[in-house]
């Protein structure tokens, strides 16, 4: 999971940062969110696919890397379909990694840490929820692990930048809102499919 959020997502990131803070300071709002759009359309081209690869291939590569000694072929299981699941938010996550570094060079600082603490207090609420309510259910893998499909920082992130830029850019931002949408809503599918 963290290799593909390296490789695409923290170095798109990275190289939009710089024209990201150039076009603040001129101030051209168009060039910003042209570059903005262009670094979320290139991480959800990027990571959509490399999220695929990993739900699909995920049993094989888990098997060659673990599963010898005591890691089993029931574990391999557990552990493909937990990754399966994870994989479905790697898109929303590499998006989280090029749309805070957009916040910073609007001189919003702000915006980001509320956002993230946010997503704490109600990722903490459904996971005690969550916690109180496995004693009566299935206990696979995908059962336990319901703090990701409630709340995404990607999604609460993408529409603010267009406040403060002066318009609704519905169409640069709509990539994020849909990649949130698959995250959360693909995540619940996922735990429900393949829970034990």
């Amino acid at each position: 999971m963290q290799f593909p959020i390296g490789v695409f997502g923290v170095a798109i990131a990275t190289a939009a940062l710089p024209p990201l803070s150039r076009s603040t300071t001129n101030p051209d709002y168009v060039e910003f969110r042209q570059t903005l759009a262009h670094s979320l359309a290139l991480v959800f081209l990027l990571c959509i696919p490399s999220a695929v690869g990993l739900a699909v291939l995920g049993r094989p590569i888990v098997a060659l890397v673990f599963e010898h000694g005591k890691f089993t072929s029931f574990d391999t299981m557990q552990t493909a379909n937990a990754l399966a699941a994870y994989a479905i938010g790697l898109a929303g996550y590499a998006a989280v990694k090029v749309l805070s570094p957009a916040f910073y060079a609007l001189n919003d600082a702000r915006t980001p840490m509320l956002i993230s603490l946010g997503s704490i207090a109600v990722n903490f609420r459904d996971e005690f929820a969550a916690r109180r309510s496995v004693r009566s259910c299935r206990f696979g893998v995908l059962d336990v692990d319901r703090r990701p499909c409630k709340f995404s920082p990607a999604g609460a992130l993408h529409a603010p930048p267009s406040r403060q830029t002066g318009r609704t850019a519905t169409r640069q931002y709509g990539a994020a809102r849909h990649g949130r949408i698959a995250r959360d809503g693909g995540r619940g599918m996922a735990r429900e499919r393949i829970s034990i």
